[in-house]
């Protein structure tokens, strides 16, 4: 007989989504584009060309989709907000009326006993912050910072429990070397660029949300996988190891060690020298049509900004070793390694 599989008290069972799968309301309430706005608006990007424009029509629905988590029996809900929802240009003024979704959404999960759990970033970047380079731009993780500082003060009062990044390693290879997401790159030592960035913004969106409370739970969530060699096409140690080091060592070494994985950096030093220039790219200004209401305010909808960090860019030099809590998710993919020269291709295949 097998063994039962206890879980340890204050394990919460829950549901998680994304803001651009769920939300809908593309253009409602003063939300700015996301790169998967003009991504999915994209001819051939997408199958059969759909796009996040209603999605579940979350943002309409909230209260119905709310009530049937507590019929569900939800203790728990990952919802990630929408950086451009928050902030349309994502940085400087701040749309009230997004902020005001995220109010009563979290209003409401507490009304039926759900703890909010909200992830600040599911893949969905501001498209005026790509048009600057995106994550490629270092300045990006000053900007993730100061969005990180404002939800805190708007929401830490009665959230706790917050995650900085949802599958890093997805957003920076499948979005900036295979192409296959947003925003449709597909140069690996962008890649890199970005994968390295994003953890920098971990550990300062760390500092600036602990500055703002002493009170709160805070974590990444990674998406490991078991790497394996294709009995088909079979590669030698060093090639799986390399491969592991991307998509796992990487991120797990960065936020409880504070370094990136020898062997991997090694590996780096042996590559070309990647380019400087930055070609964002990008489609027409997509047409939408979905409903144009809007929840009532219970705010100000006065324009404000956002106050920038104080903290010296050079707490984020290197990657943070930062002590906290780690999530995991299932990968849906498999790494298929080939030859050294082509390891991001393999890390990126099998879609």
């Amino acid at each position: 007989m097998s063994e039962m599989v206890q879980f340890p008290t204050g394990f919460l069972w829950g549901a998680a989504t994304a803001s651009y799968q769920v939300e809908g309301a593309a253009r409602d309430g003063g939300r700015g584009e996301s790169v998967w706005d003009v991504f999915s608006h994209t001819d051939g990007k997408v199958a059969h060309g759909h796009t996040g424009d209603v999605a579940s029509d979350h943002y309409h629905r909230l209260d119905d989709d709310v009530a049937m988590m507590a019929d569900l029996g939800l203790q728990s809900y990952r919802f990630s907000i929408s950086w451009s929802r928050v902030l349309p240009d994502g940085r400087g003024n701040i749309n009230q009326e997004g902020l005001d979704f995220y109010q009563r959404l979290v209003d409401r999960l507490l009304e039926y006993g759900i703890v909010p759990c909200p992830t600040l970033f599911h893949w969905d970047l501001p498209q005026a912050l790509e048009e600057l380079g995106g994550f490629r731009n270092r300045d990006t993780v000053s900007w993730f910072g100061d969005y990180a500082a404002l939800t805190v003060r708007e929401l830490g009062d009665r959230v706790h429990m917050w995650s900085t990044f949802n599958e890093p390693w997805c957003y920076a290879y499948l979005g900036h070397a295979s192409g296959v997401h947003a925003p449709g790159l597909t140069d690996p030592h962008a890649a890199v660029t970005v994968a390295h960035h994003e953890l920098l913004a971990h550990g300062l969106a760390l500092q600036t949300m602990r500055a703002e409370r002493n009170d709160l739970q805070l974590g990444i969530v990674i998406n490991p996988s078991n790497i394996v060699s294709d009995a088909q096409r079979p590669a030698d140690d060093a090639q799986v190891r390399l491969i592991d080091a991307i998509h796992n060592r990487w991120w797990f070494d960065a936020t409880l060690r504070g370094n990136y994985p020898a062997d991997l950096l090694e590996s780096y030093g042996r590559w070309p020298t990647p380019s400087t220039q930055v070609t964002p790219r990008r489609s027409a200004s997509p047409s939408y049509d979905s409903a144009t209401t809007t929840p009532a305010c219970r705010r100000s909808t006065s324009p404000r900004t956002v106050a920038p960090t104080t903290i010296p860019s050079s707490t984020v030099d290197a990657p943070t070793r930062v002590g906290s809590t780690t999530s995991t998710s299932t990968c849906e993919r498999s790494a298929t390694p080939s030859t050294p020269a082509s390891t991001f291709a393999a890390t990126t295949s099998g879609r």
